[in-house]
């Protein structure tokens, strides 16, 4: 990954920079039962959910797209039936 500090002045140029990127997907900062409950709803904050790679405690062992698509529909599921 490549860090580019900008200034000020430059900030008018900045299609001359490369958009930074990662192929890494992170996870495991936003962990169950310690920032969110198991409902995924925010400790502390009402009608707040986090739902994304960051609840995950290990990677799914490939893309988490569909995890996370998978996850999303059964909390929101669980949600209607609650």
């Amino acid at each position: 990954m490549m860090i580019v500090e900008i200034q000020n002045s430059h900030l008018d140029s900045l299609q001359e920079f490369p958009t930074p990127y990662t192929i890494w997907h992170y996870h495991g900062g936003c962990q169950v039962e310690r920032v969110v409950d198991k409902g995924y709803g925010v400790l502390g904050i009402d009608s707040l959910r986090v739902i994304d790679g960051s609840t995950f405690y290990h990677t799914p062992g490939a893309n988490p797209q569909a995890t996370v698509m998978m996850l999303g529909r059964q909390v929101h599921g669980a949600k209607d039936s609650a």
